[in-house]
């Protein structure tokens, strides 16, 4: 009798802490953001450092650090986020623009969307969906392009402004303009060619004649 009762006393005592000790939560799950720069244009490009930039939407869970940087062209990966609920999360992420000359700067925005729901052994999984802002079309990676355009030859007549390759300045007429300030054209040439003509033409036939007379002098009367 005492062991029967010694056994149903454990028992509840069992389920007592049982009921105490709380049920494991799901895992949870993990992603990390990769971000690509690619730099376009005139080569060699000066070695600039560009900045992203990741805002969450609403109370979305965020990495240790909101942006990341990187140096010329390559691949960059923000802080691990860490996802512990089943729902879906929204973030946007762009580039910080920078004043550095020559380059542009990509104003693309990213529309992030972290899909996270639980499997059937009650483990979280995040799935990443991105799409860029303004457009309905979804994208398969964050890819920012900068464009770098390298200083261009001084115009003389504008030194302020660089000269753009494709519209260079045209080579200065080394014949000077008449003061007048009317331009030299080649009708003058043409009339000093025909006046030349002219005058040779009278003289040879002002010797043609001479000739003539004077051959005539000498015949017999």
């Amino acid at each position: 009798m005492r062991r029967t009762r010694l056994c149903a006393a454990l028992a509840v005592l069992l389920v007592f802490l049982l009921w105490l000790t709380p049920v494991s939560a799901a895992s949870s799950a993990q992603l990390q953001l990769e971000v690509e720069k690619t730099i376009l244009g005139d080569r060699p490009a000066p070695q600039e450092t560009f900045t992203f930039l990741l805002e969450p939407v609403g109370d979305a869970p965020m990495p240790e650090e909101d942006t990341v940087t990187i140096t010329g062209s390559g691949k960059v990966t923000f802080p691990p986020i860490t996802f512990d609920t089943p729902e879906d999360y929204h973030y946007t992420l762009r580039e910080v623009p920078g004043d550095t000359w020559g380059y542009t700067y990509d104003d693309t925005v990213y529309l992030l969307t972290v899909q996270v729901t639980t499997d059937d052994a009650g483990n979280l999984t995040a799935t990443l969906y991105l799409s860029q802002e303004g457009s309905e079309g979804k994208s398969d990676k964050i890819e920012f392009v900068n464009r770098y355009r390298a200083p261009r030859p001084i115009d003389p007549e504008n030194p302020e402004e660089p000269v753009d390759p494709e519209d260079p300045i045209d080579p200065v007429d080394p014949t000077p303009n008449p003061p007048d300030g009317s331009a030299n054209t080649g009708d003058e040439s043409f009339l000093g060619l025909w006046i030349t003509l002219c005058a040779l033409a009278v003289c040879g036939l002002a010797g043609t004649v001479l000739l003539f007379v004077d051959q005539s002098k000498k015949k017999p009367q």
